[in-house]
């Protein structure tokens, strides 16, 4: 995750940029699969936001981690305010 903090920082200044009141409040949530890929993302931004649901799905997308031990799937909570 914090590879890509400067991706996620890039997304919440352009949606504070659209609105400057906008206090970004992230919960993205993500699915790890067997081979290191996130295989299902939720980017835990209010709808109301559609710009940086896309933003922050389009980096959760991108990550790759190592592949779990075992095969398995792992599922992963990230809140940050």
């Amino acid at each position: 995750m914090r590879d890509h903090l400067p991706e996620f920082r890039r997304c919440h200044e352009r949606e504070q940029e659209r609105d400057s009141s906008f206090i970004p409040r992230v919960s993205p949530s993500f699915v790890i699969g067997a081979d290191g890929t996130v295989t299902s993302a939720s980017s835990g931004v209010d709808k109301a936001h559609p710009d940086l649901d896309a933003c922050i799905l389009r980096v959760l997308e991108g990550m790759r981690f190592p592949p779990p031990q075992g095969g398995v799937t792992v599922t992963v909570s990230y809140p940050w305010h």
